[in-house]
């Protein structure tokens, strides 16, 4: 999912919203240029803010296939012209009440759950390297992600840095910093191809922890 920005996303709407109702004139007539750029638009849009395996996205893909089916006519657009809409001003209504960003969050969790799960199966297939590899990033992505959603400025220094501000929050708890520095250690054995130093215990460690994170903090 591209960086949550509501004001963007509100602005975008706005905009959809006008074509729509600029697909109709009150001369009777059709613009279907207006209407299909609409159509593109919320397509965009919810993969952009829902992902691409979303309620929202099946349902405009219903509207999609009536209005493919109808061969694109004009009672078709006029018809689906409400219906998107309302699509639309229910995404302002969740973005408005925070119910987005909850949804965001709970999309990272499923792609970070994703990663992890490939970890596990590319380690238990003697994959050691693509694993170490694949685990790290999703590790240090995690932690992007979480300093982020605390409304904290991203450190450009590195996995470390952000680590250490989290800590400085009380936002990791106990030895939670110390454990995840240690995996920083693992990290940079990995990114520096120094396989050879990092054992199968330790990795699985590592995405043990991942694992946990996402399950707290991405759920």
């Amino acid at each position: 999912m591209e960086e949550f920005n509501k004001s963007l996303a509100t602005e975008r709407i706005e905009y959809l919203v006008k074509l729509l109702n600029n697909s109709f004139p009150k001369d009777g007539s059709y613009n279907r240029g207006n209407f299909d750029e609409a159509m593109y638009g919320i397509h965009s849009l919810i993969v952009i803010l829902y992902g691409s395996s979303s309620e929202h996205l099946k349902m405009y893909n219903g509207f999609k296939d009536f209005y493919i089916k109808a061969s694109l006519d004009k009672q078709a657009a006029f018809r689906l012209q409400t219906s998107l809409i309302g699509l639309l001003k229910s995404i302002q209504f969740e973005l408005d009440n925070g119910i987005l960003k909850s949804l965001e969050s709970q999309t990272r969790g499923e792609i970070f759950g994703d990663f992890i799960s490939l970890a596990k199966e590319l380690i238990d297939n003697n994959h050691k390297e693509s694993s170490v590899v694949l685990a790290c990033g999703a590790l240090e992505e995690c932690i992007s992600k979480f300093v982020q959603m605390n409304n904290l400025e991203l450190s450009q220094n590195g996995l470390t840095e952000n680590i250490n501000l989290l800590k400085s929050k009380g936002l990791l708890k106990g030895t939670q910093s110390g454990v995840i520095q240690s995996y920083v250690k693992i990290r940079n054995k990995a990114f520096h191809a120094d396989f050879d130093k990092i054992e199968i215990p330790e990795i699985y460690s590592l995405i043990a922890f991942v694992e946990q994170f996402v399950i707290k903090y991405f759920k």
